[in-house]
């Protein structure tokens, strides 16, 4: 017969409560911290703090450490690119006047014309049709009246009618100042813009200069491309590059520079002898232009070297405007006179 009696239930482990016990809730997690002394406490809301400061001060010297980076990589630019040509330029200009065999001082003779007078003179020389009249405005080397004549004919074919005329700053070369007025073409798929160059002729008539005009190169730029060329004359747009390679591929032997024809897209590659007067002559050009220069170089096929890589055996002229004396063989420093006046 079942017995109406309570029982008690039996249990691995019993947690009988004693007469005068606070009430209990069992087996329930502590908050933490909860309990602890409160130097305990104290001490582990600092800790918490701590890795959250530690975290933060983390973050803030990662930004600071690439802050700095990028402000010492501009400043290292901003020194090579700007500071360093700046002090070489007013070390020309501030150089004392005296002549001597190592270093002769060259005194532009001339001040360009003043702008309105370089554009009305380019406009004027553009439109000539007549071949009586190109030595009145052209500065020609071989080439006849007609052909003057034949090469604007055949420019504005394919560039089609000028649409304006822009003055420049004036072009400051090995000898003299030269005066520039930038002529615009209608057709911009082809080479819309042209840099008209006046030199002083004739004791000071200022004239443009046919071949920098023209861009001309002996032989043709197309038939350089070729690659059947052993020598040549070249207008181009230099800058400095690094490829080496075939003949050129000791870099601490030579000097690579990038040669851009004129209004094209191919490329040549120069390479001069370190230590040479042909790359002296290139790096003072650069120093004074930034990156990129215009240049007539006279370059050489060597053996070994690829289709399209060249030996500069000459720096003919700073610029396009071959000057009475070779520039890379030109002791000189320049000398700009003041310009404020008007020129004729």
């Amino acid at each position: 017969m079942r017995s109406n009696d309570i029982h008690r239930a039996v249990r691995a482990s019993r947690h009988e409560r004693a007469v005068g016990d606070a009430p209990t809730m069992g087996r329930v997690a502590m908050t933490k911290g909860l309990g602890e002394p409160k130097r305990f406490r104290g001490r582990r809301k600092r800790r918490s703090e701590s890795r959250e400061a530690r975290k933060h001060r983390k973050v803030i010297r990662s930004w600071s450490i690439l802050l700095g980076f990028f402000v010492a990589v501009f400043t290292t630019l901003f020194v090579y690119f700007w500071v360093i040509p700046q002090l070489e330029e007013n070390e020309l200009v501030a150089r004392p006047r005296t002549r001597n065999t190592e270093n002769v001082e060259v005194v532009s003779k001339f001040i360009p014309p003043s702008e309105r007078k370089a554009i009305q003179l380019v406009k004027d020389g553009l439109a000539v049709r007549d071949p009586k009249r190109i030595p009145e405005f052209f500065r020609v080397s071989d080439s006849s009246p007609q052909e003057v004549i034949d090469a604007l004919q055949q420019i504005e074919s394919e560039c089609g009618p000028i649409q304006g005329y822009a003055p420049l700053e004036r072009v400051e070369t090995s000898e003299v100042v030269l005066g520039a007025v930038m002529v615009t073409y209608l057709y911009k798929e082809t080479q819309p813009e042209r840099v008209a160059l006046l030199t002083p002729v004739d004791q000071g008539k200022w004239k443009i200069d046919f071949d920098a005009y023209v861009q001309r190169s002996k032989p043709s730029w197309d038939k350089i491309m070729t690659g059947g060329v052993d020598t040549a004359e070249v207008r181009v747009l230099v800058s400095v590059d690094t490829y080496f390679d075939n003949a050129f591929v000791n870099e601490y032997e030579w000097s690579c520079y990038r040669m851009v024809g004129p209004g094209r897209g191919e490329v040549l590659f120069g390479y001069c002898k370190a230590g040479s007067p042909e790359q002296t002559a290139i790096k003072k050009a650069l120093s004074k232009q930034g990156g990129k220069v215009r240049m007539m170089l006279e370059i050489e096929k060597v053996q070994g070297a690829a289709k399209r890589q060249f030996q500069v055996t000459k720096a003919i002229a700073e610029d396009w405007v071959v000057a009475d004396e070779v520039f890379d063989k030109t002791p000189s420093d320049v000398r700009i006179p003041d310009t404020n006046g008007e020129g004729s």
